[in-house]
């Protein structure tokens, strides 16, 4: 599988704040990939490191065979979490900007979405609800023709019908497509159906990564009582012990018990000791 993003090392530091610890990340063509963890984690300052918003303080960023993301703005597009407008400009006129910089612009595909949802060419972006205007801006990043999506937190703001009605849209879009998506998510309940690879992140490094089909084979649910097999105890969840082990024992795991398992592995809750 031909590699659209590689991390090697990258450190990324504010100030005196470490924001990122050696990430190390590779993403193949076509993938959907997630990159989970909880607020403050590390997740969108990834993201806009591989859009080139942002440098690495230290390490090896390569997307699309570049180590430059400017040689490559019109292959990318990137969904982001502010969901920033300019002010007073209008649906039509976003849609004018987008066809400059992207020359594989789908205007077809622009069209079909915001009339699915209501949208008139000369409605003020900076009006829009929050949900719909998450809903405008990731139907920008689709209709761009880039090769890579970064979208961070993509169904933030909507409510459960469309949030489901997103999540179908990116998985068959990258399905139809053959796009490379990035994700970045703390909502580990809504992904399991349409992602194909995923790293759980916290405080700026990653704990676990996997293909979701390998990370449920290679892990099992050990219920209180039972025998602990030969492996790696990952953590205590709801209903047993997380293990990653070789045996065909106790339950397979689901993708949120993986998550979970990872997010809690070493970590002491000692607010009550």
């Amino acid at each position: 599988m031909k590699k659209m993003i590689k991390l090697k090392n990258v450190k990324k530091q504010f100030k005196d704040k470490q924001v990122l610890v050696d990430m190390n990340l590779e993403i193949g063509k076509g993938e959907i990939f997630a990159l989970i963890g909880p607020n403050g984690a590390g997740k969108t300052t990834t993201l806009r490191i591989l859009n080139g918003q942002i440098r690495p303080t230290s390490g090896e960023v390569e997307i699309l065979g570049t180590a430059d993301p400017e040689n490559v703005k019109s292959r990318l597009a990137m969904l982001n979490e502010t969901r920033s407008s300019f002010p007073g400009f209008k649906v039509g006129e976003y849609k004018t900007i987008y066809k400059l910089l992207y020359p594989k612009f789908d205007d077809k595909l622009l069209n079909d979405i915001i009339v699915h949802y209501s949208l008139g060419l000369g409605e003020r972006v900076d009006k829009l609800s929050a949900g719909t205007k998450t809903l405008f801006f990731l139907a920008l990043s689709m209709a761009s023709g880039a090769e890579v999506l970064l979208l961070d937190e993509p169904t933030h703001n909507l409510d459960p019908l469309k949030k489901d009605e997103v999540l179908k849209l990116i998985r068959n879009f990258a399905q139809y497509r053959d796009t490379t998506i990035v994700i970045s998510s703390h909502e580990i309940y809504e992904l399991e159906e349409i992602i194909t690879s995923f790293a759980v992140i916290r405080e700026g490094k990653i704990l676990y990564k996997d293909t979701l089909d390998n990370a449920k084979e290679s892990h099992r649910i050990i219920a209180e009582g039972e025998t602990i097999p030969d492996g790696e105890v990952v953590a205590n969840i709801d209903g047993g012990t997380l293990v990653k082990t070789k045996r065909d024992v106790g339950e397979y795991p689901k993708f949120k018990d993986i998550v979970i398992g990872y997010l809690r592995k070493n970590v002491e809750i000692s607010i009550f000791k």
